[in-house]
């Protein structure tokens, strides 16, 4: 681990963005934050794998602060997994009632183009 190269304040505003309205923008900053971490050799496993509580209020001297933030991150990535994972079903669902669709679609077309080549309608 090489936290060396991992610049704490850039870290905590990015992680800070995981928490925007905007989808894309929060998956954007976990994607950015996921490659703050590997720059400095770490990962968000080594961040889960920290097993402390959060100490209450966020503390004053930089490393207690940057402990803190970590559990407190922690937290809000393994909620984001969760929805994550939620809406990756969620989205295979979809794709699966498009594809089942366009079938229908699919089928009505060449059923009403059979039908109009049998009363004298079939394009020429």
């Amino acid at each position: 681990m090489n936290t060396n190269q991992i610049n704490p304040e850039r870290l905590r505003k990015v992680l800070a963005l995981v928490d925007s309205d905007k989808e894309g923008e929060a998956l954007a900053a976990f994607q950015m934050a996921k490659r703050l971490l590997a720059k400095g050799g770490m990962s968000f496993r080594d961040i889960i794998d920290i097993d402390l509580e959060p100490p209450g209020p966020a503390p004053k001297n930089d490393a207690s602060r940057l402990i803190w933030d970590v559990i407190m991150f922690r937290q809000r990535i393994s909620a984001l997994l969760a929805e994550i994972e939620q809406k990756s079903h969620a989205l295979r669902d979809h794709e699966n009632a498009v594809m089942d669709l366009a079938g229908q679609v699919l089928t009505l077309h060449d059923s009403l183009y059979q039908k109009s080549y049998k009363v004298g309608f079939a394009p020429r």
